[in-house]
């Protein structure tokens, strides 16, 4: 199971060559890849300020891709302190770094603070 991301579903779904070689492999050859019901929340705050949304495009077009949605609930939100070093980071990487832990899915990001954390399955998707 791979979770990816808000930044890395964008770049999955757009082909944008900001995805590394290896990650964007290892994304197409997964038959269990997930994106986060926070990643659309995340993308549609991003957009708020633009005329016209595009997170409600962006989900339907990661389900036609083949990626299935990860519901984030309160069995995750419980337990977002255990990770005490992301205190102060952004809330939904944090949301999502649990959903992955909670879940045992390997999780591609291209964040440095969440990559830095020492974790094995946490993934750099730039390479």
């Amino acid at each position: 199971m791979i979770l990816v991301d808000s930044q890395t579903l964008l770049w999955y779904l757009t082909a944008d060559i900001k995805l590394g070689k290896q990650a964007k492999s290892k994304l197409i050859e997964c038959q269990d890849l997930y994106f986060s019901s926070l990643s659309i929340l995340e993308l549609e705050i991003k957009q708020f300020d633009r005329t016209k949304s595009q997170g409600r495009l962006i989900r339907s077009a990661a389900i036609n891709a083949g990626l299935r949605e990860l519901e984030f609930g309160g069995a995750e939100a419980e337990t977002v302190s255990d990770f005490p070093l992301l205190g102060r980071h952004d809330p939904i990487d944090r949301g999502l770094i649990q959903q992955a832990a909670h879940y045992g899915a390997v999780f591609f990001t291209s964040d440095r603070k969440l990559l830095n954390q020492g974790l094995t399955w946490v993934i750099d998707s730039q390479e």
